[in-house]
């Protein structure tokens, strides 16, 4: 980035229920910064609504894939003047949720220039922070698309996610086009047999895992984040992610991390982090615990578990 251009936009990429949101919260608390929820999650995006239509949930792409409709998304959400207003914060403030950086921010003006501008941002606009759960497979053709200075990306203990999922009736946990055998083989090199409900849960999880995985390989840039580490110490390990972005770790930071280290269920962005780490574990029942290892296993996860 050139001296006089504005923070480069942050992409922030994980699985469902790895902890982006969190990541979300406190990066959205960093001074002026701009937030995009899910553009290209068709359920609550009209962004995604609009420019997803000939694409798969999770899609799978490479560098040089041209579906036209759903760079335009990624385009929008990056240098739109309105990609904000089209997202999950909308709908959560109609709803009067709780007056959280999501719902503040939407208060800032729209930024001046056309979505077509993909040039440096002049130094008068703000950072932005996009958010992505559906975008693992083509973290790496994003970017070649949409202006996109930073990767963040979050990793969780895959058994964690898991656990979430079926704590909450997810509906992503079972994607046909995930257990497809042209796309296990693409990403996984193999097709792992995947016999009731859990098994294919662990397999649709290991093929968005391994698919993320490998692009992080290819672009040792990019800044990845353990939840498991942001939990045994979020002060310090935010403070570390603030700095490697170049923002200004502030008091409001601080105490917005320590606002949101409490008790909370569902799909609400708070958690008591240090009761977090290992959670997971009361969840399964030995049998069912061997049964998604052993799938995640012969899938390349060995080394998480």
């Amino acid at each position: 980035m050139e001296a006089d251009s504005a923070p480069p936009t942050i992409l922030l990429l994980g699985l469902p229920r790895s902890g982006t949101t969190w990541v979300a919260n406190v990066l959205g608390l960093a001074d002026r910064m701009r937030f995009v929820n899910e553009p290209d999650n068709e359920k609550i995006s009209w962004l995604g609504r609009c420019y997803k239509r000939h694409v798969p949930r999770f899609p799978l792409l490479e560098i040089g894939d041209t579906p036209r409709d759903f760079a335009r998304l990624w385009q929008k959400a990056a240098v739109g003047p309105r990609a904000a207003w089209l997202s999950r914060s909308i709908f959560a403030r109609a709803l009067k949720a709780p007056d959280s950086f999501i719902a503040a921010k939407e208060k800032q003006p729209a930024l001046g220039f056309p979505p077509s501008a993909l040039g440096p941002r002049p130094s008068s606009l703000p950072p932005r922070l996009i958010k992505s759960v559906h975008a693992v497979l083509c973290a790496e053709w994003v970017c070649s698309v949409a202006p996109i200075g930073y990767v963040v990306v979050v990793m969780r203990h895959p058994m964690a996610i898991l656990a979430s999922w079926r704590r909450l009736q997810m509906p992503d946990a079972t994607r046909a086009f995930t257990l497809s055998e042209p796309v296990q083989q693409r990403v996984l090199g193999k097709v792992i047999p995947a016999s009731d409900e859990l098994e294919k849960q662990a397999l649709h999880l290991a093929v968005l895992w391994r698919g993320l995985e490998a692009q992080v390989r290819r672009n040792p840039q990019w800044i990845v984040i353990v939840h498991e580490d942001l939990c045994s110490d979020p002060n310090a390990k935010f403070r570390q992610l603030y700095e490697q972005l170049g923002l200004a770790f502030t008091p409001r930071v601080e105490a917005g991390i320590a606002a949101q280290n409490r008790e909370g269920s569902g799909y609400k962005p708070v958690r008591l982090a240090g009761a977090e780490v290992g959670k997971w574990k009361k969840d399964f029942t030995d049998e069912q615990r061997k049964r998604a290892t052993d799938v995640l296993a012969a899938a390349g996860l060995a080394g998480w578990l």
